[in-house]
C-alpha cells in the first residue's frame, strides 16, 4: 500500500524507564510495521534518525516498550496532525517517560 507520507524519528530522550532499575526497549509501531528504536535507561538521548513510510490508512506512530508476547504501549502520535515540521512529543505510561523529536513529510517531497 502506498504511502502519504514518510516520519523521521530523528532523537529519542529517556527521563525514566518503566521499572526505574532496568533498561527499556523501546519500538515504534506504524501500520503493520514495527520499527526497532533501541535500548535505553535514564537520562540517555539517542540520535535515532529512522524513516518510514506511513500507510495511508494508519496515521498514527505508536511507541511501545519490547516484550516476548505483547509490546506495551507508553504513548500514541497522531502523525495526519503534524505534517511539516520537526516536533517533539512526550509519551509516559506507568514510570516509563520519553520525548520523541520526529518530522513527517509528504513522501512526494522525499527524494529517493
Amino acid at each position: 500500500m502506498p504511502g502519504i507520507a514518510c516520519v523521521t524519528i530523528k532523537q529519542v530522550r529517556c527521563f525514566s524507564t518503566n521499572d526505574h532499575c532496568c533498561i527499556d526497549t523501546v519500538v515504534g509501531h506504524i501500520g503493520a510495521s514495527r520499527i526497532y528504536i533501541g535500548p535505553f535507561s535514564a537520562g540517555v538521548v539517542r540520535d535515532v534518525n529512522l524513516r518510514h513510510c506511513i500507510p495511508a490508512d494508519d496515521l498514527r506512530l505508536k511507541i511501545k516498550l519490547a516484550s516476548d508476547l505483547e509490546d506495551d504501549e507508553i504513548g500514541d502520535i497522531d502523525l495526519a496532525l503534524e505534517m511539516g515540521s520537526e516536533l517533539t512529543r512526550n509519551v509516559t505510561n506507568g514510570d516509563a517517560n520519553y520525548d520523541v523529536a520526529f518530522i513527517v513529510e509528504p513522501e512526494s517531497s522525499i527524494a529517493e
